[in-house]
């Protein structure tokens, strides 16, 4: 009798159909996840990354999917050029496209005004709410495109977009908040933290700089006063001994990143600031703290230092203790577009200075409100 069960579950196992590719795709965040619903709900089938048309949904416009094995990722409206320059940081623009699909996904004006009002975000037309007009948003949503004339702007608080079209103006205002632009709560932000770090490319060369082809190497000097250094420093954070800028010294031919253990603050500077441009690979022991998650890998200077950078995120570096055995310090890598900061704690051994392969332990805690810090305590104790 076993045997005879046995073989009918093989059977309906081989007969079965194979399910629908939308039925197989995950939605990588909540956000993901409700905005497939409503795609579902319209009849748009989302099943593989791409760009697609929206057919009558909204005529003419299109709909880019970012899909990794089967994990939704992301997806919005073709709004803007991909490669055009970027005065604010590419997630904007990219939630920009987001909420407006999103938008677009629902099936009433009372939806739109709930997911509106929820999320503190404003969409004008010639200067007036568009759910207070007749037009529906598919008709708004059509003239505009990648080569539609806009401005991006922002204050203290909110972004606004302004599309100014033939026939009329439209705005969108939202806040700078960086879970409701990125699209994920600050747990799913650091649960994915570790992926993001690991799968950007770092570029390979160091860039040209202002003074010159500026590389590093460990300087034999035991006389730190006699070299030429430069100092440019050209911010500070919250109090003056966290600094950002860089420490550069004369050479023959222009001038070289200063790398050496007897000007500890200035060469620790250089490294968590513009590894990258220094072509340094030291080998960072990261813990990335979250909301009862403590994921531990290795990453190279070089690659986080790029990473910050291509998020438009600027290191402030402050030095606190320093041996003849170890440095410790602090560094802020701060998204004023977002209004978010990584904090990042370092133990450098002396040696690191002059081997790459020294572990160089450092503990970091992303995503931090920048008005808020009291998060970061909540995680820390969740640990303690």
């Amino acid at each position: 009798m076993c045997r005879v069960i046995f073989y009918m579950l093989i059977s309906l196992l081989i007969l079965a159909p194979p399910l629908p590719a939308a039925a197989r795709v995950k939605a990588g965040s909540e956000t993901m996840k409700r905005m497939f619903a409503d795609a579902q709900a319209r009849g748009l089938q989302i099943e593989r990354a791409g760009i697609r048309d929206l057919g009558a949904l909204c005529p003419g416009k299109q709909l880019r999917v970012e899909m990794a094995d089967s994990t939704l990722l992301d997806m919005g409206l073709l709004l803007f050029p991909q490669t055009m320059d970027r005065d604010f940081a590419r997630p904007i623009y990219g939630f920009v496209e987001r909420y407006l699909l999103a938008l677009l996904l629902k099936r009433n004006p009372a939806e739109q005004r709930y997911l509106l009002r929820e999320d503190f975000v404003t969409l004008n037309v010639n200067g007036r709410n568009f759910l207070d007009g007749k037009r529906s948003l598919s008709l708004i949503l059509q003239p505009i495109d990648s080569l539609s004339p806009f401005t991006l702007t922002g204050d203290s608080s909110h972004f606004r977009i302004r599309w100014a079209l033939e026939h009329e103006d439209v705005e969108l205002s939202f806040p700078k908040q960086y879970d409701l632009i990125l699209g994920r709560d600050k747990k799913e932000l650091a649960e994915g933290f570790r992926k993001e770090l690991e799968t950007f490319l770092c570029p390979e060369t160091g860039r040209e700089t202002a003074s010159g082809n500026a590389g590093s190497a460990w300087l034999p000097f035991p006389y730190i006063q006699a070299w030429d250094v430069r100092e440019e420093i050209d911010d500070t954070y919250l109090i003056p001994q966290m600094r950002s800028g860089r420490f550069l010294y004369r050479t023959g031919t222009g001038y070289e990143y200063v790398f050496h253990e007897d000007m500890g603050a200035e060469s620790l500077l250089n490294l968590f600031a513009n590894a990258d441009e220094m072509k340094r690979k030291n080998k960072l022991q990261l813990t990335v703290m979250g909301y009862r998650l403590a994921d531990e890998f290795s990453l190279e200077a070089n690659r986080l230092c790029a990473y910050m950078k291509a998020q438009k995120c600027k290191a402030y570096v402050g030095l606190e203790t320093a041996t003849d055995r170890e440095f410790t310090g602090t560094v802020m890598y701060v998204n004023r577009d977002l209004m978010y900061k990584h904090l990042l704690y370092f133990k450098f051994p002396t040696e690191a200075f002059r081997r790459d392969d020294i572990p160089v332990i450092v503990t970091l805690y992303p995503y931090i409100p920048i008005r808020n810090i009291a998060t970061l305590y909540e995680d820390r104790n969740e640990h303690q």
